[in-house]
């Protein structure tokens, strides 16, 4: 095999030379455009590590707001009527004595315990201000009673006013 002239070997060197810079200029391509991603990645994780951070609590903090809750939804709870006390005859007795407190009459009373939810209905009248002052004594009892309806209509200055009423329950 002959030997390879000067500019022969010129040429392989320029050959070579122009090859690396080809795949210096590709690797450096490649490698920077991961290194860009890798970058991102990085600025989101510490992102979430400081959002993280800044809702991690105090465990004091946690029991505090726990006990908080409970002994909110204990007080909540005992405003409402519990299966056994959901004696409609009791409601009833409790409004009709509302009702004459308040220096309202009932003229028609009726307990419906077919369907559900069961209920009492009353037709009612009286004054302006009785209405409100009954509405006002069921709104102020000790547990929650549900006014299902209320209509009301006027005739020479009295309220005439069908209601239904149950319990509210859990």
């Amino acid at each position: 095999m002959p030997r390879p002239s000067v500019r022969e070997k010129r040429l392989l060197y320029v050959f070579f030379v122009l090859l690396t810079v080809c795949l210096a200029v590709v690797f450096l391509v490649l490698w920077g455009g991961r290194m860009r991603e890798t970058e991102e990645n990085i600025y989101l994780l510490e992102g979430n590590i400081k959002s993280l951070l800044s809702l991690k609590t105090n465990e004091a903090e946690l029991r505090d707001y726990h006990s908080s809750l409970s002994s909110y939804y204990e007080s909540e709870t005992k405003k409402f009527y519990s299966s056994s006390e959901t004696n409609l005859t009791n409601l009833s007795l409790k409004i009709m004595d509302m009702i004459s407190k308040n220096g309202l009459a009932y003229t028609r009373f009726q307990k419906n315990e077919t369907g559900d939810p069961h209920y009492i209905e009353f037709a009612i009248t009286g004054s302006a201000t009785g209405l409100v002052s009954l509405l006002s004594d069921i709104n102020r009892q000790s547990k929650y009673i549900n006014i299902m309806s209320m209509t009301v209509s006027s005739r020479q200055n009295m309220l005439s006013v069908i209601m239904r009423l149950n319990y509210v329950s859990i």
